[in-house]
């Protein structure tokens, strides 16, 4: 299953495209990048999946389906 998934929080524009390993590209209003978030592994505060992620003025949720966790 493919998945794709685009979020802003009125800054940035967060993209996550569903390929492994699995990664958020971060890109400001005029499309320039950023950065690229990618903190899976199996240590404090990593993911081991990226099923879904969620932005707000503040911080940014990643959904882990598998560790049944949101980081």
């Amino acid at each position: 299953m493919f998945a794709f998934d685009i979020n802003t929080d009125g800054k940035y524009f967060y993209i996550y495209n569903g390929s492994n390993p699995h990664y958020i590209l971060v890109f400001d209003q005029n499309g320039k990048y950023i950065l690229q978030i990618n903190k899976s592994g199996r240590g404090p505060g990593e993911y081991n999946t990226l099923s879904d992620f969620y932005v707000d003025d503040e911080y940014l949720y990643v959904l882990d389906e598998l560790m049944q966790k949101i980081f």
